[in-house]
């Protein structure tokens, strides 16, 4: 991986809950980044953010496509950001559930 992905390597071998990614960093732009994460851990529950809701229209649009949960809108709603993450922490006690019951 090239330079910029240095983060998402660092997290490599690591599961989380919930991936926050901003579209707009710094070297990469954020769909990058997430399909980078997906290529590593397909699995993985990603939440897009942005503050930048036309520049980014098409980025979001691809990432969602390709299966990010959702997107979120600066200034986030703190209502909706708390309705997902407890929608993720439930279907991931779903998922475990079922694996424990196998």
């Amino acid at each position: 991986m090239a330079q910029q992905h240095r983060p998402v390597r660092a997290g490599a071998g690591r599961t989380y809950d919930i991936i926050f990614i901003d579209m707009r960093l710094p070297t990469i732009n954020g769909l990058e980044t997430y399909l980078t994460i997906r290529h590593i851990d397909p699995r993985a529950v990603v939440i897009i953010m942005t503050a930048y809701r036309q520049e980014t229209v098409e980025l979001v649009n691809q990432a969602l496509r390709n299966h990010a949960y959702s997107c979120l809108y600066k200034p986030f709603d703190i209502e909706e950001l708390l309705r997902l993450v407890d929608e993720i922490w439930k279907r991931k006690q779903g998922e475990c559930q079922e694996t424990s019951d196998e």
